[in-house]
């Protein structure tokens, strides 16, 4: 080189950039496991759909680990899906236990318990109550014998129940006091507001998870149909969206309106506050959605007059597809990483929200080799 020519350099040495960021990362990786482990070992999603009694079993599912050593824990509630109280009058300091049918009728005596039990199968006694254990003579009744809030059976009478979140709740039209009725939907309304929205995406996964793939469907089924009828298809995007929406704004709108005439005609005492909730937030989506439907007409009021150009501009992009057709496999990688992602800290949110220790505490209860014994409850 002369003396005016570029001034050769040998390269640098090239060295890792942002190492005090990649450490934070790092740990925040780690810290990420750690509460998932937390999570997934300490949680279980199914309390946040179904109820569990007094001995750690969960309503409605298979229980195959004994809660602290207990006799009647770790049993099979398959065929018992909901959540009775011995006594609702004081439901923080009765037994729980699981059903297989809610009392569709009062029940003044253990008689009725017995025949109830009899014609539906479903018993409100503890899980190894006998009903034969009624007919032993004794100098009390059966019902000073066998009924109180810790068993073997429940507080007489039993009330006439509705199921409500998989829970045994006395119904309005039965003799129920006003105030019991009013303490019962005060613990179901008790759960935070985001153990209620954890709730909800638990109940709904399945309906979200299908509502995707769907749309995913769809939407690959609408790029394979760009490369065979460009100019129909721009017409019946446009059409879809259309009508898409506006059936979309009215579904909600009726889902408001039926829920605020189910509210309106609900009693105060009776009334969830999770029902409250989807009104509002029904009503802040129907409002939402209305905006964006106007918006929609009007872009498709003006993309009608303008169909040629929108249909160019789909034949161009079929070009594109047809010249690199590896470009279906980056959105089908994408949504696949996202949707896996996406399921394992959902199920990771839903073993968090439920994360907990089990409790014990003493209790008088009733087994067939004594009238009487202590054990101890989850």
């Amino acid at each position: 080189m002369g003396c005016c020519g570029e001034r050769q350099e040998s390269p640098g040495v090239r060295q890792c950039t942002d190492v005090t960021f990649l450490v934070i990362f790092i740990v925040f990786v780690c810290i990420l496991l750690f509460v998932a482990a937390f999570a997934i070992v300490y949680g279980n999603p199914l309390l946040l759909a179904h109820g569990y009694d007094s001995f750690g079993n969960i309503c409605g599912k298979t229980n195959e680990e004994q809660a602290g050593g207990l006799v009647l824990s770790g049993l099979d509630m398959t065929h018992r899906p909901y959540l009775f109280n011995l006594d609702v009058s004081h439901v923080n300091e009765s037994i729980k236990i699981c059903v297989k049918q809610c009392p569709d009728k009062e029940l003044s005596v253990l008689a009725d318990l017995k025949k109830f039990y009899a014609e539906t199968g479903s018993s409100l006694c503890i899980y190894n109550f006998n009903f034969s254990q009624l007919e032993t003579n004794t100098k009390l009744s059966p019902e000073d014998q066998f009924s109180s809030p810790l068993g073997p059976c429940p507080m007489l009478p039993v009330f006439q129940s509705d199921q409500v979140l998989n829970r045994c709740v006395p119904s309005a039209n039965s003799s129920v006091p006003t105030d019991v009725l009013r303490s019962f939907y005060e613990i179901l309304n008790s759960p935070a507001a985001l153990e209620q929205l954890v709730a909800d995406l638990y109940r709904t996964w399945r309906l979200i998870f299908i509502l995707s793939f769907v749309s995913f469907m769809l939407a690959l089924v609408m790029i394979l149909l760009l490369s065979f009828a460009t100019a129909a298809i721009a017409v019946t995007f446009t059409v879809v969206v259309s009508v898409a929406s506006v059936a979309g704004t009215l579904a909600l709108w009726w889902a408001y309106l039926e829920t605020k005439w189910l509210l309106d005609e609900t009693p105060i005492e009776q009334m969830l506050e999770e029902t409250a909730t989807n009104e509002r937030w029904l009503l802040i989506l129907a409002v939402f959605a209305t905006l964006v439907t106007l918006v929609l007409l009007c872009l498709a009021a003006h993309v009608a007059k303008n169909v040629k150009t929108l249909a160019a501009l789909f034949k161009e992009a079929s070009g594109f597809i047809k010249a690199l057709p590896s470009l279906y496999l980056q959105p089908i990688i994408t949504v696949a990483v996202l949707l896996s992602l996406f399921c394992a800290w959902m199920y990771v949110v839903l073993c968090l929200a439920t994360a907990t220790t089990p409790e014990a505490r003493q209790i008088i209860l009733y087994t067939e080799d004594s009238n009487m014994t202590s054990v101890n409850s989850k």
